[in-house]
């Protein structure tokens, strides 16, 4: 190993003593699952994660809690609200000059040992029965991969316009590559398809799901049809860099095997794909009311 790399390792290992690691537990009823996510400079999101984990009904989880280098507090402040629970597990990551999720899930991944795992980005929102809900579906189908649909709503008080997200009842090689289907704060997937870390590159996540479809035969994937997860629009969104997203995009298609020509040609039938999602939003795109609000700031039980 290179002489960085031998001091990345060792400040992790030293950089333990802030993490609650050791103390980490399962309550032992039902079944377990491990819940991944990385953190950078959230601390104004961080009480609304926590408080829809600890609402959660399926109470047998961990979860790893990776802080990407924050700057403005987000340690202290999620130290303060999962100090007695044990199943936070919070982590603060070393100085690395080249930061970011990728890095953060894959460290997380190295911890799990439950056969589920779930990820929830920082500033997203769960319905208090996603896990319960999800789980039963998941095991009675004998899923591999899950997910669940989605609403966005806009960061708190805002009654802009938005729409429910429903993703696809099957996903193949060839559509996955039209769009990302996989919303990553909706997924529950087995550890054992999650061997393969996720690239350091922007939609790495993207990029992984292209790669696993591909390189497996028969992946058992399934959308639970009911709404159990908010997806919070604001400025600081990866996403929403729409200039950026086509070159993204097409570095995801390059770093997943495909040649430069066909890449191209991928990346213009993925640009179709998602002006005509753009247009049928525009032309059918519900209001979200206040009712809308409360129910991804504040879910009422199904």
């Amino acid at each position: 190993q290179s002489l960085p790399s031998l001091l990345a390792s060792a400040f992790i290992i030293f950089g333990m003593y802030q993490t609650n690691i050791s103390r980490v537990t399962y309550p032992q009823t039902a079944q377990h699952v491990s819940i991944i996510t990385a953190f950078k400079n959230s601390k104004r999101c961080i009480p609304d994660y926590v408080n829809v984990l600890l609402r959660q009904t399926h109470v047998s989880w961990v979860c790893f809690l990776i802080d990407d280098n924050s700057s403005d507090g987000s340690f202290s402040e999620a130290r303060l609200l999962t100090r007695s629970d044990p199943r936070f597990c919070l982590i603060s990551l070393p100085f690395r000059t080249k930061p970011g999720p990728s890095e953060a899930r894959n460290y997380a991944l190295s911890l799990v040992t439950t056969e589920l795992v779930a990820f929830c980005d920082i500033d997203d929102l769960w319905h208090p029965r996603k896990l319960e809900l999800q789980l039963t579906y998941h095991t009675n189908n004998a899923l591999d991969i899950s997910v669940t649909c989605f609403s966005r709503f806009v960061d708190k008080s805002s009654l802009q316009r938005l729409y429910q997200g429903i993703p696809p009842a099957s996903i193949t090689r060839s559509s996955i590559l039209s769009r990302n289907p996989i919303p990553m704060s909706s997924v529950l997937i087995r550890k054992d398809f999650l061997a393969h870390s996720f690239q350091r590159c922007p939609h790495g996540d993207y990029l992984h799901w292209i790669s696993l479809f591909r390189s497996h035969q028969r992946i058992k994937y399934g959308c639970l049809l009911h709404t159990l997860m908010f997806y919070r629009v604001h400025d600081s969104n990866l996403s929403r860099n729409k200039l950026l997203m086509p070159f993204w995009t097409y570095a995801v298609f390059r770093r997943s095997g495909l040649p430069p020509l066909f890449a191209l040609i991928q990346l213009f039938l993925w640009t179709c794909t998602h002006v005509t999602i753009l247009i049928a939003r525009l032309s059918d795109r519900p209001r979200i009311t206040s009712v809308d609000l409360q129910m991804a700031e504040n879910p009422v039980l199904l």
